[in-house]
């Protein structure tokens, strides 16, 4: 069974800790009193294979590249931020050391977007998307303002960059971000945020300042639509698919829902591990280097 540290003992550092049970062997945080370790020369190289890190933007390149030159595997929670020379040398270390590197985003392994990816690759929309939506937006703006998430591009790293990742993994389709709209209204980041892709008929909202949290994907075909609406991690997540009446006429309707507890990150840790079996390669810089730009896009726009 394979050992984990944790570097960064935040919200998520800390629900990680709780998923990954007797897998955690203990977290490095200077700021955090419960953390195990300050700085992560004081932790024993032998007592762990992988590292998460949960840390904020500026300080994860650093750790990757430290972690990977010590021979060890690393989950970096979302977005990972990079260049291409630092593309470059984490591809170098990633060879050299045989090891591999994951970045994390969880809502791939949502069964709602598992079943929505199913249906697109299945053709039952048709042969070509017409348009599509997608939101995810939540009420945190109050605890966002004067936290440091607050020094951040805000929406745009916490939020867009999954709907960035999410368009392109069930969609399969390469951005061209065209116009946007960002305000700063209860915090001094960005608190909102929406955008689009005139080329692929796509268009964004994320945003701080939706009293009820809201994740939505709709996506209509010349055959079909698909609506999903809900993470599993607030509950119930409904998916109504419709089958298109020519030529026209009120289409057929099918609802599926899924309900239980978010397994995302659980998942997400079984297809790492899963990956070492398999000897697949995580050399996923390309997707990085893809949402770094968008999310530069997004910042200069």
């Amino acid at each position: 069974m394979s050992k984990f540290l944790i570097i960064g003992q935040g919200n998520i550092g800390s629900k990680r800790k709780q998923i990954l049970g007797d897998k955690f062997i203990g977290s490095v945080d200077p700021l955090n009193e419960k953390a195990n370790f300050k700085s992560l020369s004081e932790v024993d190289l032998s007592s762990f294979e992988t590292a998460i890190i949960s840390t904020p933007n500026e300080f994860k390149v650093d750790y990757v590249k430290e972690l990977l030159s010590k021979g060890k595997n690393v989950i970096v929670d979302k977005p990972f931020l990079i260049d291409e020379k630092q593309k470059a040398d984490i591809h170098k270390l990633l060879l050299l050391n045989e090891v591999k590197l994951l970045t994390s985003y969880n809502l791939r392994f949502e069964e709602s977007i598992e079943f929505t990816k199913e249906i697109i690759e299945s053709g039952e929309l048709g042969d070509e998307i017409y348009h599509s939506y997608i939101d995810y937006s939540n009420g945190a703006a109050q605890n966002i303002a004067g936290s440091w998430r607050e020094s951040s591009l805000g929406v745009i790293e916490d939020l867009a960059c999954h709907l960035i990742d999410i368009s392109r993994y069930v969609l399969n389709c390469q951005l061209n971000i065209t116009s946007s709209i960002k305000k700063k209204l209860e915090t001094d980041t960005i608190d909102y945020l929406s955008f689009s892709c005139s080329r692929n008929n796509i268009s964004f909202r994320a945003s701080y300042l939706v009293w009820k949290n809201s994740f939505s994907f709709h996506i209509f075909g010349n055959k079909g639509a698909i609506c999903l609406d809900g993470l599993s991690k607030w509950g119930n997540v409904v998916i109504k698919k419709y089958n298109r009446i020519f030529p026209s006429g009120k289409p057929e309707e099918t609802i599926k829902k899924f309900s239980g507890n978010d397994l995302s990150w659980e998942k997400e840790i079984d297809f790492f591990e899963n990956s070492f079996k398999a000897n697949e390669s995580f050399l996923n810089l390309d997707n990085d280097m893809y949402i770094s730009d968008k999310i530069n896009i997004l910042h200069n726009l």
